[in-house]
């Protein structure tokens, strides 16, 4: 009984020591395959990266965007008109025709010519008129308060350039007629005083029919 139990648990143990090196040689073997191999590197991953925000420059106060144009402003031109018929008298007994024009500031000097000379044939009441025959004086107060000339495109230049400086711009604008010399027509078309003219044809009139009178008798 003894010897039995004696061979059995040789065998049983021989068994074992073959089972338990095979399980530690797997046991090793699987240790071995989960270490990571610090050698090789494994190919990293390719992550697209988001675009950058764009740059957003600040703006400054009172400063308007590039795609936003500054609106032309308007300027008020207060029309003081005198008539022929006001500059042939004395300068006491002058009466003036008031009225006011709002224009553009990118209109053309030719452009404003054309309102003005529309302005005093609709003050004044006349048909045709002609620029060269009035006299056009500006002045601005707190800006230029002496009297300025109005005839050329520089001169035009010169007053857009001082109205700007104001925020409301405003321009006072004298407009004086000039008298046409005797024999000419108006601005309403009707001819001047040829009283002189007249008599001398009167006088001459006269002496041919007297020069007939004498031959007459004779």
């Amino acid at each position: 009984m003894m010897m039995s139990m004696s061979i059995f648990t040789d065998e049983f143990s021989d068994d074992n020591c073959l089972q338990d090196s095979a399980n530690a040689q797997r046991v090793r073997d699987v240790l071995i395959d989960s270490v990571p191999d610090h050698n090789t590197q494994e190919p990293a991953l390719q992550v697209d990266k988001p675009p950058p925000p764009p740059t957003v420059i600040p703006k400054k106060r009172g400063q308007p965007s590039k795609k936003e144009l500054p609106k032309p402003m308007s300027i008020t031109y207060y029309l003081v008109l005198f008539s022929e018929s006001e500059m042939k008298k004395t300068v006491k007994q002058w009466k003036s025709n008031n009225t006011f024009l709002e224009l553009k500031q990118d209109f053309e000097w030719h452009t404003v010519k054309v309102q003005f000379l529309m302005k005093i044939m609709q003050t004044l009441q006349l048909r045709l008129i002609d620029f060269s025959n009035y006299d056009f004086m500006w002045n601005i107060p707190c800006q230029q308060s002496s009297q300025m000339q109005l005839q050329t495109d520089n001169d035009y230049k010169f007053l857009i350039a001082h109205a700007l400086k104001m925020k409301e711009p405003a321009v006072n604008v004298k407009i004086e007629a000039r008298v046409a010399k005797k024999g000419k027509k108006n601005d309403s078309g009707t001819e001047h005083d040829m009283s002189d003219n007249s008599s001398n044809s009167d006088s001459d009139t006269s002496r041919d029919a007297k020069c007939v009178k004498k031959k007459s008798k004779v």
